[in-house]
């Protein structure tokens, strides 16, 4: 559902400048960048680390990796 709203808002986006041209364009790329790294952060890999120990554990790592979703969505597939 969220890849189809995604491309949903592509074409908003394509609808929005063919009619209003480039007035508010700069909101909309920002909330649209902002609706892909929040579907990165969430299904794909992990984005946000808030404490120190979290960024100490991001640097030890050396990388990224997978978020918590992705992983429960991953093994309940495998069942």
């Amino acid at each position: 559902m969220n890849k189809i709203l995604l491309v949903i808002g592509l074409g908003v986006f394509v609808y929005h400048c063919i009619n209003y041209g480039l007035k508010g364009l700069v909101f909309f790329l920002g909330l649209y960048a902002f609706a892909w790294i929040e579907y990165i952060n969430y299904y794909v890999i992990r984005l946000s680390y808030q404490s120190p120990s979290e960024i100490k554990e991001f640097f030890e790592q050396k990388g990224f990796k997978r978020s918590i979703l992705a992983r429960e969505i991953e093994k309940n597939q495998r069942v």
